[in-house]
């Protein structure tokens, strides 16, 4: 994870944007629906079983909370912190924002095409963000959708209605992409190749999940991919960074 973090300030500081390292989760984490959820049980065993989740929640209340900073952030950008932004001989976050601008959106995702079963999922651990007042509505409405759980949210800025999030954060992102609320998400929203922008490092060895790696030549190219912007070591590819970053 050190690796991988280093790699990413090195960037960042080349380029001249901020960067924040968020580890300590929002207290209180669990929702009064996930409390009444959890019926008798303890607390701390409460908080175990949805600590996961909650935890990756913490992603969208970051987006809603600098999005909304005082610095006025011209775009935020929220990656896992083990992923990790490989190129140093251009910007790649000048490069998201290019795109937004290019086709008129206001957040940019990438999906998990680099698996055979993965092209147009949504994968979470990239959520790049224009400021603008209708992505600052949809962090709000996200965040609000997940502190209501499975009661609903019933009337949703950016035009949803009755949308739940009572799941993860990246299945909420898959639901307003593919399903009803789509045609208000959409419009305002894009999704790139993962296999550029968020591929999952097990294609340099083995992907046990999604029917495997979609194109055998990304572990022939490994890191040396011309076309590859950031590179996720999530789940046990995580003991692939070091040597891949550092040599």
């Amino acid at each position: 994870l050190r690796a991988i973090l280093a790699t990413n300030r090195a960037h960042l500081r080349k380029f001249g944007h901020a960067m924040v390292l968020r580890w300590k989760p929002t207290e209180p984490q669990l929702k009064p629906w996930q409390i009444q959820n959890c019926g008798s049980k303890s607390k701390d065993q409460c908080d175990r079983e949805n600590e996961r989740e909650n935890f990756n929640w913490e992603k969208h209340l970051q987006m809603m909370e600098y999005l909304e900073s005082p610095e006025q952030f011209s775009h935020v950008l929220m990656l896992d912190a083990d992923a990790a932004l490989v190129r140093q001989d251009h910007d790649t976050l000048q490069l998201m924002a290019d795109a937004l601008e290019k086709k008129g959106k206001d957040v940019f995702m990438a999906d998990e095409d680099w698996l055979v079963y993965g092209k147009g999922r949504i994968n979470g651990g990239l959520v790049f963000a224009k400021n603008t007042e209708w992505s600052r509505n949809l962090f709000r409405d996200t965040v609000e959708a997940h502190s209501r759980g499975n009661k609903g949210y019933q009337n949703w800025r950016i035009g949803v209605l009755d949308q739940q999030c009572s799941s993860n954060e990246q299945v909420c992102l898959n639901d307003l992409w593919h399903g009803n609320p789509k045609e208000f998400f959409r419009p305002h929203a894009m999704v790139e190749s993962g296999k550029k922008w968020n591929r999952g490092a097990c294609v340099m060895r083995q992907c046990g999940d999604g029917g495997g790696a979609s194109d055998p030549k990304m572990k022939k190219l490994g890191m040396g991919d011309p076309n590859l912007e950031i590179m996720h070591f999530m789940g046990a590819s995580k003991g692939a960074a070091l040597e891949a970053l550092c040599g």
